[in-house]
């Protein structure tokens, strides 16, 4: 009797235990569903996020290169996790990837340190004609002068006005005003300030405005400065291929991807 009574206890006991180990494994399963939810919800949110940065960097700061990262990343933290709901989200971001490597590369550095550059080298470039500040006469004529008499002077002169008088001159060529020193200096700082501008607009993707500093200081250096010179005719080169680049091209829509993420994480009732 007493065996029998020791035996049910013990049978009880071990009852007992059984149901509480069922309750650890159901709580620790719970844990782990718990977790592993905390942790998918953790990397679609990251999703999300770099979703987000790629449509600022496409919509405010037109920067295609940036955004074709922050894409990429996306989609490497969507791939950690083996939901075959991400599926339509992925294929979303694949097709934004490719219309973004269409969009046609702009070299926003080259063409900003050529600026800088340009910029820098404006004083050693010719003009076409400066004028002195002061006129000066040949040697030859200051010591034929002196040699000469009052009379023999007086004659010279008399000549050369009825020379002047009756003398036709013809020019095929236009004839180009002389340029004072003084306005010599403040035409290279013009220069210099649009060139600067153009740059500047490069680096915010002003189109209109870079196209117009542009334009306005190759036609400065056609007009003032002597185009058959090495360093002008460089410079005039350069900005003939700046003045038809396009620095801000069409940008396409790349926000399915984060619509499609949103809208699964609101179906789950979680938003990233």
């Amino acid at each position: 009797s007493q065996v029998d009574t020791a035996l049910q206890n013990t049978r009880q006991n071990l009852k007992t235990f059984a149901d509480r180990l069922d309750s650890m494994d159901a709580t620790l399963n719970d844990l782990r569903r718990r977790s592993e939810e905390g942790r998918a919800a953790w990397i679609r949110a990251e999703a999300a996020s770099l979703l987000d940065a790629a449509n600022e960097q496409v919509q405010i700061n037109a920067n295609p290169e940036l955004a074709l990262k922050a894409l990429a990343a996306a989609d490497g933290r969507l791939k950690r996790l083996s939901d075959p709901r991400l599926i339509p989200v992925r294929q979303k971001i694949a097709k934004e990837e490719t219309a973004l490597r269409a969009v046609p590369q702009v070299d926003i550095q080259g063409m900003a340190l050529s600026l800088s550059s340009l910029s820098a080298a404006v004083d050693s470039l010719p003009l076409k004609r400066v004028a002195p500040e002061h006129y000066e006469p040949a040697a030859d004529e200051a010591a034929g002068g002196n040699k000469q008499t009052l009379w023999q002077r007086l004659k010279m002169s008399v000549a050369h006005m009825f020379a002047a008088l009756f003398t036709v001159r013809h020019r095929v060529t236009r004839i180009e005003p002389l340029l004072p020193p003084k306005q010599e200096f403040f035409l290279r700082r013009n220069l210099e300030l649009r060139l600067t501008a153009a740059r500047v607009a490069l680096l915010n993707r002003d189109g209109t405005a870079f196209t117009d500093s542009v334009r306005t200081a190759r036609a400065w250096l056609a007009t003032y400065f002597n185009a058959q010179a090495p360093g002008v005719k460089s410079a005039l080169a350069e900005l003939d291929q700046m003045q038809h680049q396009s620095i801000n091209p069409p940008l396409p829509d790349i926000s399915g991807s984060l619509t499609l993420l949103r809208k699964l994480d609101t179906a789950q009732g979680k938003s990233p």
